[in-house]
């Protein structure tokens, strides 16, 4: 990752000043086999006010030197470029009524709500696994405890 300094600061959450962005992530991956995609994610934040989308322009090296640039804007209503730039749309901030300002010491959360959700489906999805080991559990116990049952005795 590198970053470069901005010739003017700025200034977010109308407190905090930020002298420095990161201008060039680089990631290098393993053998990528055709047919195949390897994700690069990256978190960032804040992200600009003033702005409806960013564009990541992207360079594709690979091993025989070969460089394929991802580095077409996309036009609004036009035809999708051929490499286009990965863009990231972006939506105004929702404004919460009486929410609180955030603070250095206390992290803000992103979208409790979609947590809540998350939570309450890998609960459901544990507790039936659970349930599932479970009746597999009795039901070996079952067969083996059977009268004349072979399953778990050796020299059957």
């Amino acid at each position: 990752m590198e970053k470069r300094k901005l010739s003017e600061s700025l200034v977010v959450h109308g407190d905090r000043s930020i002298d420095e962005v990161v201008s060039r992530i680089v990631w290098t991956a393993g053998e990528i086999r055709p047919g195949e995609f390897q994700e690069f994610d990256i978190s960032a934040g804040p992200l600009p006010e003033d702005a409806d989308r960013m564009v990541f322009k992207a360079l594709q090296t690979y091993d025989s030197g070969e460089v394929v640039r991802w580095i077409e804007e996309p036009s609004d209503g036009g035809d999708e470029p051929e490499r286009p730039a990965p863009v990231l749309a972006l939506a105004p901030a929702a404004a919460e009524e009486n929410a609180p300002a955030a603070s250095e010491d206390r992290p803000e959360t992103a979208a409790p709500a979609r947590a809540e959700t998350q939570d309450a489906t890998a609960r459901l999805l544990g507790g039936a696994g659970l349930g599932t080991g479970l009746a597999g559990l009795l039901a070996a116990v079952a067969v083996r405890r059977r009268p004349g049952s072979t399953v778990g005795r050796a020299g059957s």
